[in-house]
């Protein structure tokens, strides 16, 4: 069913300012983590509606010392024991020599600093059990922030 959307995948691809030489290998990367999503319960379970309380780019301002930081949340959801999740989407995935573990780590070494803001601004909401992910479509990872 994807597969048939691909004409409008790659339109989209084009307002979006994806070059004519760069358009098909996006198109396919595309169709590709679409077809990820759909099929990992992982993403199932991120992208559920049966929550209390769910929202995707979600939009949030966290106040500072030096002025307002709007910031915006892929994906927010309050699971049924009662904590809040902040999941972040990357597109990344693990380097020809790298293992997945490895690659692991330098991404949430890469992200901790922007999931700490996230995680700030919705304990300043008064959500007290917030935890903090990033998941990987490409490769259907899914790795917490501790």
């Amino acid at each position: 069913r994807i597969h048939q959307c691909q004409s409008k995948i790659k339109n989209q691809l084009k307002t979006l300012g994806v070059s004519i030489t760069d358009i098909d290998s996006a198109t396919q990367r595309a169709i590709k983590i679409l077809c990820n999503v759909i099929n990992d319960s992982q993403a199932q379970r991120i992208l559920s509606n049966g929550y209390s309380f769910s929202a995707n780019e979600f939009a949030v301002t966290l106040n500072t010392g030096s002025g307002p930081l709007h910031l915006i949340v892929d994906r927010v959801y309050q699971d049924h024991c009662g904590h809040l999740w902040i999941v972040d989407y990357k597109t990344s995935e693990p380097g020809e020599e790298q293992s997945l573990e490895d690659f692991y780590q330098q991404e949430i070494l890469t992200y901790q600093q922007k999931m700490s803001l996230y995680k700030m601004a919705m304990e300043r909401l008064g959500y007290e059990q917030v935890k903090m992910a990033l998941y990987f479509p490409v490769i259907g990872g899914w790795r917490e922030i501790i």
